[in-house]
């Protein structure tokens, strides 16, 4: 059999292809599998970016197809299965390339990949006789070294080449992309060996992961299961009901290991003195996911959270909280980039948006034809007090209230009796003004429940309709309120009187706009393990 593997062709297969350019149809031959052993000038075309490219026959145009594609190196026992659609290493084995029977009979390293470029890398870093899934974990290493430099989350990094520098030295040039730029980065050797030392035992000789298919890309950090193995120095449950698996010095644990917790989560990388400290990554259930340092069993340091609702933040961390600079990423592809202190955001840099972290409720430069004019932090000095978003133009101005008081629950809506009484006491507090000559007078013109919103999204509001005045100018407010995610929503809407006929048309324009923010408010999550 083993000589069937290496006799074995490189294979094309026929399919139909429809230009971009002109929509013609015609039919291409593409790769399915390359023996570079055999076809050195195809493992060069990968490598140059130059194999599965189709030229129309009519208009000329050239494009790459992306097309499922095995890669076997039978010198170097290595295989790699670039896959799309679903497409499992063993669809291409057994539906592409029958002569080679069964590979997982024969000691063969097995990688599964992506995208072009992975397969690229691959390729190279087996030709520079490096362990790939030493550079992985390496890759991790520059990722949350770049948080400190405000790197975007999607930039990529791939493994170039190694060389001898002017100075006689060696170092690893690694590749970093963010969409069509390209920088080179000059990793002494010594560094890159530095950082990779502390792997655990299990990942240093590759016959223990022969004929396995890992991935090709962050296998090691994405697979925390694939590293919890009977293979590990130690094995250790404590009485919480945590399984701990790894090395232990001085009768604990300490060194590389994994955790299991109770709940689901799981816990790859150093430890000390029987906890999580040092450089790893925390993965959950639900699919959150830590990487970064962890000191004392907590986030703390630079680090990368990520959200299983695509929403990220990278950058500093305090004991589990958003702590210094950092920027957190919305579902929608906003940024947020700033100071943050116990997850508020005290200094917000440039931004298109103000986000309120603690609720997700991210506010917009314009509501309506009213422009934010700023914003007021109480909960810095006061905590329970929350924020101000104040909006406005001449004569019409709205200030959006979120806090929560202190209370550990609120309800949504407004039947729970902690509502009304709160708005009791919104609408006490405009007389207490009225009293202590903040206006020379207050008239309440009604007291209703309200339904405001669109079909697919309804909110009810307590409301009550004001007029106040001093020095003989009339002021209209419209004061709506009502819980949501655990805070007290309050609207305060105002205008003067000479805008009571249009007043009320902005109103309703304004009420639809905040629960379409409120509908796509992202919730904070905060985790402990």
């Amino acid at each position: 059999m083993e000589k069937q593997i290496e006799d074995a062709m490189s294979k094309t297969i026929n399919e139909q292809f429809t230009c971009d350019e002109c929509s013609f149809n015609q039919g291409i031959s593409l790769w399915v599998s390359i023996n570079a052993t055999q076809n050195l000038e195809l493992k060069e075309n990968i490598i140059n970016n130059n194999l599965n490219i189709c030229k129309c026959s009519k208009c000329g145009f050239e494009t790459y197809v992306n097309y499922p594609l095995l890669y076997y190196d039978t010198e170097k026992k290595l295989m790699v299965c670039m896959l799309i659609d679903g497409i499992s290493p063993y669809d291409l084995l057994d539906d592409f390339i029958p002569p080679l029977g069964n590979i997982m009979e024969h000691p063969y390293q097995l990688r599964t990949v992506y995208s072009y470029n992975q397969l690229i890398e691959k390729i190279l870093i087996f030709d520079e006789c490096l362990d790939d899934r030493e550079f992985e974990y390496f890759k991790n290493v520059i990722r949350v070294l770049k948080c400190e430099e405000n790197e975007q989350d999607d930039t990529e990094f791939y493994f170039n080449t190694c060389r001898i520098n002017d100075d006689n030295k060696k170092e690893m040039i690694v590749v970093k992309m963010l969409g069509k730029e390209i920088e080179y980065l000059s990793v002494p050797w010594d560094r890159y060996i530095n950082s990779i030392k502390e792997i655990p035992t299990k990942l240093r000789n590759p016959k223990n992961q022969i004929n396995q298919w890992l991935h090709g890309d962050n296998f090691f950090w994405m697979e925390p299961e694939s590293l919890i193995h009977d293979e590990w120095p130690g094995i250790k449950n404590d009485s919480r009901g945590s399984s701990y698996e790894g090395e232990f010095n001085g009768g604990d644990r300490n060194g590389l290991g994994a955790y299991i917790y109770p709940h689901g989560e799981v816990y790859i990388g150093q430890c000390r003195n029987g906890a999580p400290h040092g450089y790893g990554t925390l993965s959950f259930p639900e699919g959150n996911k830590y990487i970064g340092e962890i000191k004392n069993n907590m986030y703390n340091g630079q680090g990368a959270l990520y959200y299983s609702s695509v929403s990220n933040y990278t950058g500093e961390f305090k004991n589990d909280k958003l702590h210094g600079q950092g920027t957190l990423t919305l579902p929608n592809g906003s940024k947020h980039t700033g100071l943050w202190e116990n997850n508020l955001l005290l200094e917000q840099f440039e931004s298109d948006t103000y986000l309120h972290f603690a609720s997700g409720i991210e506010f917009p430069k314009k509501l309506t034809e009213m422009e934010m004019k700023c914003v007021f932090n109480y909960e810095l000095t006061t905590p329970g007090l929350g924020i101000d978003v104040k909006y406005g133009t001449l004569n019409i101005w709205a200030d959006i209230f979120i806090y929560d008081f202190g209370f550990d629950k609120i309800p949504d809506g407004i039947e729970s009796d902690i509502i009304r009484k709160h708005f009791e006491g919104v609408i006490g507090d405009i007389y207490k003004a009225y009293e202590q000559g903040i206006y020379d007078a207050v008239v309440k013109l009604s007291e209703n429940e309200e339904t405001h919103g669109t079909i697919s999204k309804k909110i009810d509001f307590l409301s009550a309709y004001l007029i106040t005045s001093k020095s003989g100018e009339k002021n209209f407010s419209h004061i709506y309120l009502t819980g949501h995610n655990n805070n007290f929503i309050k609207i305060r809407f105002s205008y003067y009187e000479d805008m009571e006929d249009k007043g009320p048309e902005v109103l309703l324009v304004l009420l639809d706009e905040v629960i379409q923010m409120l509908d796509n408010s992202m919730m904070a999550s905060r985790y402990e393990h």
